[in-house]
């Protein structure tokens, strides 16, 4: 089986994200084909078992310079955020999406 596990969060700093790292590490146990795509800062790695793919999908650079959209951020911070998403951010996304999509056809 090949799964592809998709998130816009850190792989490793949101429940959610800890929870497909775990997920990452059960099917590997099991010899499942993987790659993920995520959420990661310009300086930030991720931590997955050797032969899954990671794609990461970079924040705070020049073609996305926003940071890594979470829940971990304080409520009074994430609605400002989020407010400010404007649709050049989600254009943005979307196409940084497309060209890691396109250069890992072979998944």
């Amino acid at each position: 089986m090949r799964i592809l596990s998709v998130t816009a969060q850190r792989p490793d700093s949101t429940g959610s994200g800890v929870c497909l790292t775990e997920l990452v590490r059960g099917f590997d146990r099991l010899g499942q084909m993987q790659a993920v795509l995520c959420g990661l800062g310009s300086e930030d790695g991720a931590a997955f078992p050797e032969g899954v793919g990671c794609f990461p999908v970079r924040y705070e650079t020049d073609r996305l310079p926003y940071p890594v959209l979470g829940i971990s951020f304080k409520p009074y911070i994430l609605l400002p955020l989020f407010l400010r998403l404007k649709e050049c951010c989600l254009i943005r996304m979307n196409s940084l999406l497309v060209v890691i999509v396109r250069k890992q056809q072979g998944f």
